[in-house]
């Protein structure tokens, strides 16, 4: 280390003195010298993650399906991306998350390049975590639908005036279950932005916990 400079613990880039987060990778170094032996285990754990991610699919995912959601705006994050669901999948990992991830790029035409989201699902239930740059800063966040409605499905709901997605019943049990898998994921996510959230210096005591959305209040 050159005199007047502060290695970074988290990528090792040298900083000058007296600065508060790391040029390279924007960390605040205050909390990644306190947190280095966390810092060390995310490093380690990159890299043996239990929960494969398979090759990426392109998916059309319509608005109008979504039952729960949740997001946060991350100021100075743009470009976060990779880490984020890194960070994602560690989460869901740590706490046995039964379900297969996978890459997703989400389209609305064959024109379209799309969007890559993790992608996960249980039955009916699909999940879309994302990540979008805007500017400077990042925006995190998850959707919850349900499955595209079959045919007769959509034929009735569309003579009735209503959404497919509501049209579609979820027994008591499948609710239950839908409310679990979305709390759950909720809780997984926003651990990663916490950690984000730490790592940059973040105020997190603004964010707002709660989703939203038809499963009601999720916490």
């Amino acid at each position: 280390m050159a005199a007047g400079t502060i290695t970074c613990p988290k990528c090792g880039h040298e900083n000058p003195a007296g600065v508060t987060n790391c040029a390279k990778c924007r960390v605040n170094l205050g909390w990644a010298f306190q947190h280095q032996d966390e810092l060390a285990g995310l490093a380690e754990g990159q890299g043996a993650a239990q929960i494969e991610v398979v090759g990426g699919r392109r998916v059309n995912v319509k608005q109008s399906n979504v039952i729960a959601h949740w997001g946060v705006l991350a100021k100075d994050q743009a470009g976060h991306d990779r880490r984020f669901f890194d960070l994602v999948k560690q989460r869901l990992n740590e706490h046995g998350w039964p379900y297969p991830l996978q890459f997703a790029t989400v389209e609305h035409s064959f024109l379209d390049s799309g969007k890559p989201y993790l992608e996960t699902k249980a039955g009916k239930l699909v999940a879309y975590i994302g990540a979008e740059s805007v500017g400077k800063d990042a925006y995190f966040s998850w959707s919850l639908i349900l499955a595209e409605p079959g045919l007769f499905q959509k034929a009735v709901a569309a003579a009735g005036g209503v959404s497919a997605t509501l049209f579609q019943e979820l027994s008591f049990n499948e609710y239950n279950s839908a409310q679990a898998f979305a709390t759950s994921l909720n809780f997984c996510v926003q651990e990663a932005i916490d950690m984000i959230m730490d790592e940059a210096g973040l105020d997190k005591s603004k964010v707002s916990r709660e989703a939203s959305g038809l499963l009601g209040r999720l916490i």
